[in-house]
């Protein structure tokens, strides 16, 4: 059977279904999870599927970061409680476009008088990260977000203990900060 992995930015295609039954990784960018059921939140994705979430800056304080956090909190374990396959991801500085391919449509000094870029993200950085972590995700060669420290400043580890309803959204960027 070929594999198929999705790769979606903003969009509610990061679970399976009858509708996609042999997908075999997923990778989802700033999912757009308020859309989706209650049910699907709880349940989350398939634990035996390898999943990979980036989310910028910005999406981390969005009206709907409580689903976000709720999806990837429900993702991160099997039924059995064990962990699951979930590597998540955050661009510290960034903004929901620059984890998306409208980044390369304008120039920069453009794309950040419109907002489309982070005050402090380097052009493409961002952009250049994200597209290397899916592909190393979907060659199945990064299983932690450990296993995607090359691609920092620009990506850092979000970690998923800290998805839960009682705490609030900051993620350190000491880390980033220090090495910028």
């Amino acid at each position: 059977m070929a594999t198929r992995d999705l790769l979606s930015h903003t969009g509610k295609d990061g679970t399976t279904s009858p509708s996609f039954p042999s997908i075999s990784s997923v990778a989802m960018l700033d999912p757009w999870a308020f859309s989706l059921e209650d049910a699907v939140l709880e349940d989350g994705i398939d634990a035996s599927i390898p999943t990979l979430s980036i989310i910028s800056e910005s999406w981390l304080t969005n009206p709907e970061t409580k689903q976000v956090r709720q999806l990837l909190r429900s993702s991160a374990t099997t039924t059995t409680g064990e962990s699951g396959g979930v590597a998540s991801l955050y661009a510290p500085h960034s903004v929901h476009a620059s984890v998306a391919d409208s980044v390369s449509w304008l120039p920069g000094f453009v794309l950040r008088k419109m907002g489309m870029r982070g005050k402090q993200e380097s052009q493409h950085d961002t952009i250049r990260s994200v597209a290397n972590a899916c592909v190393k995700h979907m060659r199945r060669q990064g299983q932690t977000a450990e296993d995607y420290g090359d691609l920092s400043p620009s990506l850092a580890p979000y970690p998923i203990s800290i998805c839960d309803d009682n705490n609030d959204d900051s993620v350190s960027t000491t880390k980033t900060e220090a090495s910028n």
